[in-house]
């Protein structure tokens, strides 16, 4: 199960979770009341995840596919098909234009607007569980949403495959850039802060920054600004405040 997390300009914050009945629901945090529940997958839904402007849902499924939804009213706007395999994750860039889903050692690139596949990204040998875009700026550029061209700098993509291997593309040139250690993924502040998941903990670099319970067997994460949401095997999910932690860093 994957959960994503967003903040309505006009509306309360809301919650989105995926599941293995097929559905996406999508909840009020603060109250926990179940508001809607999106229906169209035929197969499991392994990821969500909301557009920086809180507008769209984007879900990923074991039906190969991704679907788009307007996350105010619940229409299925469109449906992205193209992925030989299962959906693992999926993920928009921080100004919206671009869509990153993950599946068996690609991860494909995305126009929400039109749905059209724009790249396919190679690398890794095993299924890729887990993409995200770098929430801040550093090596951050801007996409427009009907090409690939380079504007100021690269557009990065993080990924992390089954067996904890991160990679690093160029969403302009599909190059693979930079790899990471095992279980690393980058958080806001300044230049980027890679963090990296090691025997249940969140270290950055030789620095332990917070330690899981034996029992929580982390999936897969999700963060927005300083905070994290991790979610684990068994269906827990838990809430990670690490701005204490990026300003400490940010000053190292």
């Amino acid at each position: 199960m994957e959960g994503s997390w967003h903040q309505h300009l006009l509306t309360r914050p809301s919650l989105a979770s995926a599941s293995d009945d097929k559905t996406i629901k999508l909840w009020d945090p603060y109250t926990g009341e179940h508001l809607r529940t999106l229906e169209g997958h035929s197969e499991w839904v392994m990821s969500v995840t909301f557009s920086p402007d809180g507008g769209l849902l984007a879900s990923a499924s074991s039906d190969k596919t991704i679907k788009l939804w307007d996350s105010h009213t619940g229409k299925h706007l469109r449906t992205l098909q193209g992925h030989p395999y299962p959906v693992t994750s999926v993920a928009f860039s921080p100004n919206g234009g671009l869509i990153a889903s993950a599946s068996y050692k690609t991860i494909k690139l995305w126009d929400p607007d039109t749905g059209e596949d724009l790249r396919t990204l190679q690398g890794h040998s095993e299924l890729v569980e887990s993409v995200a875009f770098p929430p801040d700026g550093g090596l951050m550029g801007l996409a427009s949403s009907d090409s690939l061209k380079p504007m100021t700098s690269s557009l990065c993509i993080h990924s992390m495959d089954v067996q904890g291997h991160a990679l690093i593309h160029d969403a302009y040139t599909g190059q693979l850039v930079q790899t990471q250690g095992k279980f690393s993924f980058p958080v806001a502040g300044g230049d980027q802060i890679f963090l990296t998941l090691e025997n249940q903990w969140v270290c950055h670099g030789m620095a332990h920054i917070f330690h899981f319970p034996s029992s929580f067997s982390i999936s897969t994460w999700k963060q927005r600004g300083s905070l994290v949401c991790f979610g684990s095997q068994t269906g827990q999910v838990l809430f990670l405040d690490i701005s204490d932690a990026i300003n400490i860093l940010s000053m190292m």
